[in-house]
């Protein structure tokens, strides 16, 4: 499995190189959306393993609170490039997105050759997290994240 996930990673060409991005800095802690109108919302947190590991967990959860999905998230430094990896429960390997943007307040990972999403991109803003989920196309959706404890 981990050959296949390297194999994946390998083929996405143009990831990001600059030894000055640290994609974590703007991820670090747990984040959650406000309730929707149909009472749903999500959460993701974020937590070091190491200086080029970092381990997330992406939640949604009905309005009666029980948690409706799951996604197994990390974010890995290989070579110097850093890679977004998602485990969801309908794929049977992680799909991996290469980091191709990488500004203060700007993260952009792509993955051309998945289905959906093809790209992921978080803003950071002063009152939260904006993440745009898409085709890199403009079809998609955003979901606008506070810190966790600030809603």
């Amino acid at each position: 499995m981990l050959r296949t996930i390297l194999v994946c990673i390998l083929g996405l060409g143009s990831a990001v190189t600059n030894a000055e991005c640290n994609p974590t800095v703007l991820l670090a802690g747990q984040w959650q959306t406000s309730v929707n109108q149909k009472g749903v919302y999500w959460q993701e947190e974020w937590s070091s393993l190491d200086n080029d590991n970092w381990r997330g967990l992406g939640r949604t959860f009905n309005s009666t609170g029980t948690e409706t999905a799951r996604e197994e998230l990390r974010l890995m430094r290989m070579n110097g490039q850093w890679f977004y990896l998602a485990k969801v429960s309908h794929n049977a390997l992680p799909v991996v997105f290469a980091l191709t943007e990488c500004t203060a307040s700007r993260l952009q990972f792509d993955n051309p050759t998945h289905d959906f999403p093809k790209r992921l991109v978080y803003h950071y803003q002063q009152d939260g997290l904006r993440v745009e989920v898409s085709d890199a196309a403009g079809k998609g959706f955003e979901l606008q994240f506070k810190r966790a404890g600030n809603q």
